[in-house]
């Protein structure tokens, strides 16, 4: 996430060339409020806060319009990693505190979908199929 971060700024620069300094006030309280939120949410399982917080909470600001009040950006911010942390999975990580053996996402009975070349042949085939139809008509 740091490089995405790293990716963002010349996005910054541009923001802050064309619509003032304002942009950086937004994104340091956006920043601010959002690190602050999942770090309440992650307290009780003890976790650190991620850096994909810093990153939606500038992407988030990056689609805001540049005149919005203060107020509004802080009690907006906080959505995206509430939600997220909520969920108890985090942004973009995988829950490791549910035991996996408990509970799985497809039975153990029930046949598992291919993978690796069958699937890349059952892919061809079937855009293969599609064409042909999209031609033929």
């Amino acid at each position: 996430m740091r490089r995405v971060l790293i990716g963002l700024v010349p996005v910054i620069i541009m923001a802050i060339y064309a619509y003032g300094w304002r942009v950086m006030a937004l994104l340091a309280i956006a920043g601010a409020v959002a690190v602050f939120t999942e770090w309440l949410f992650l307290r009780p399982y003890r976790e650190p806060v991620s850096s994909a917080v810093l990153v939606t909470s500038t992407l988030f600001v990056l689609s805001l319009p540049p005149a919005l009040p203060h107020p509004t950006t802080a009690r907006n911010s906080p959505s995206a990693p509430t939600a997220a942390v909520s969920m108890r999975s985090g942004i973009g990580q995988r829950d490791t505190r549910r035991n996996p053996s408990s509970s799985s996402a497809l039975p153990s009975s029930s046949p598992k979908p291919p993978s690796g070349p069958t699937r890349i042949a059952q892919d061809d085939e079937v855009s293969r199929q599609t064409r042909s139809v999209a031609t033929s008509g």
